[in-house]
């Protein structure tokens, strides 16, 4: 089930849910479900169980799951030891946890 809280902005895709197209959100989006398409929000978190197969934008982006396609973090991308991250990705600062899949392009985003 995909429900807003209208008073943070914020978003949860919960496991079983299949949204395909653009998805945004305010504040946070907590994704334990699949997500097909272009996905915006200030905060991301990809559950365990969590997929995105699309472009992917954020200020903070955490992955837990599974990430397919573009990744654009401005401020942080944290790929934990369970995530698996595939294809490109933009970032200002990033940590990979040892145990993570991570085969992709990486280009840090200018620090000004």
């Amino acid at each position: 089930m995909a429900t807003q809280d209208s008073h943070k902005n914020n978003l949860i895709i919960g496991e079983g849910v299949l949204i395909t197209g653009k998805v945004e959100a305010a504040g946070e989006m907590l994704v334990h479900g699949t997500i097909e398409g272009e996905v915006k929000a200030d905060t991301i978190r990809v559950g365990t169980n969590g997929r995105i197969e699309g472009a992917l934008t954020a200020n903070h982006v955490e992955v837990h799951g599974y990430i397919g396609d573009t990744v654009q973090a401005n401020e942080r991308l944290t790929v934990r030891a369970s995530a698996t991250v595939v294809g490109s990705i933009q970032y200002k600062n990033i940590e990979i946890e040892s145990g993570a899949k991570v085969s992709a392009t990486l280009q840090q985003i200018s620090q000004d």
